[in-house]
């Protein structure tokens, strides 16, 4: 049987498929029941290119942590930019994911995950409303300092990680007072450390995948600062598509962690699952916290920025070059080569400097290690 492409994935790729027992028949069509829309209802998805991989039933097998392969292409792309489109091709793969799995673990986290895939709001708490007030109130040309402060006191978190901030060894002597601490740290810093809000929310701790969440939380820090260096006049929108990007994997990381006696999944299927599909639950995400298409885009498209709407292609490739930069950093400061700035010097589109790119991201991970610096609030890199 000639089978079609993956929508999950920017590469082709074909399996077997298994016989499905009879619980996950019966969950499939009673999920189905209730969720599924009509087909007669679906309106055409105008924002999915004619070469977008389509919705198939045979199912590709799940890609090893391939080596050899640059981390920034070890990752699938959305379905599309409607959750509706997304979430009904993610839940039938995932429905046929638990068909094949041979462990109870993993076949208990994908059933935890169809669950959390199948609700709208994802099981998450709402984007912060604090960082949302803080963003309109600084976009604003005369921004009153008392009304910022007002606004921040709300947020014990952010209170907190301004004051670690502006008492850090930067500084020879600890702030008087929160409105001196926000004054020291300044607009641009607070903005950002609002805008993170959502990664550090204790929803994101994990039991067993702490390290796994870390990494990708500083990842994105680094990569949201570097794609708003590419694009200078619009940082607001294109920091939150970098820091974004990956999110789909922290609830993964989220959905696959469990307290004894429940059978924990394997790591390395995790991790398979993980990078398959985050940028699909990414592109949930995004529609649950309502932030916009161009932080939907970033999210689902980040790995294969041709496939999205040519209005929203801009911003996947910066996101993408961001993301190109950010590893390439990161191995470096390891001692290896992924081959990152040549991947970045074969990109034609948008125009950009590629070494100063990636000295950008080296530059930004030199002040995530800063003691008592939080890493999404690091001051700014000056460029060159």
């Amino acid at each position: 049987m000639k089978r079609g492409p993956d929508p999950f994935s920017n590469t082709s790729l074909v399996s077997s498929r298994s016989k499905a027992p009879a619980m996950w028949n019966w969950l499939r069509r009673l999920f189905q029941k209730r969720t599924a829309p009509r087909a007669e209802r679906r309106q055409p998805l105008r924002l999915v290119q004619k070469n977008q991989a389509p919705v198939v039933d045979d199912l590709p097998e799940l890609e090893p942590a391939s080596v050899g392969v640059p981390p920034w292409d070890l990752g699938g792309v959305a379905p599309s930019l409607d959750a509706k489109v997304v979430r009904t091709a993610l839940l039938g793969d995932l429905f046929r994911r638990g068909d094949e799995c041979e462990n109870d673990g993993d076949r208990a986290f994908i059933s935890r995950l169809v669950r959390i895939v199948g609700t709208e709001k994802l099981d998450l708490p709402p984007f912060p409303d604090v960082a949302r007030q803080l963003d309109k109130l600084l976009r604003q040309p005369e921004v009153p300092m008392n009304k910022v402060v007002k606004i921040a006191e709300r947020d014990p978190s952010l209170v907190k990680r301004i004051w670690q901030i502006a008492c850090s060894a930067n500084f020879l002597e600890p702030p008087t007072s929160f409105q001196a601490a926000v004054s020291r740290v300044g607009f641009d810093a607070l903005w950002r450390v609002g805008m993170s809000t959502c990664m550090y929310d204790a929803v994101f701790r994990v039991r067993g995948f702490q390290e796994a969440v870390d990494r990708v939380r500083a990842h994105g820090v680094v990569s949201a600062e570097v794609a708003s260096w590419l694009a200078p006049d619009d940082k607001g929108q294109i920091y939150l598509a970098g820091l974004l990007h990956d999110v789909g994997k922290l609830l993964i990381y989220r959905t696959a962690s469990v307290k004894p006696p429940n059978p924990p999944p394997s790591m390395e299927y995790v991790e398979q699952i993980a990078q398959r599909y985050h940028p699909a639950i990414g592109v949930l995400v995004a529609r649950s916290w309502q932030l916009g298409d161009v932080v939907t885009a970033g999210a689902g498209f980040h790995h294969a920025p041709d496939m999205v709407d040519e209005a929203f292609r801009d911003v996947a490739w910066r996101v993408r070059i961001a993301d190109i930069a950010t590893y390439t950093a990161e191995y470096a400061r390891n001692g290896q080569d992924c081959g990152g700035l040549m991947a970045l010097l074969e990109i034609e589109s948008p125009r950009f400097d590629a070494a100063r790119a990636i000295g950008k991201a080296h530059g930004l991970f030199d002040q995530l290690s800063l003691p008592g610096v939080p890493p999404e609030a690091s001051p700014k890199v000056p460029t060159a």
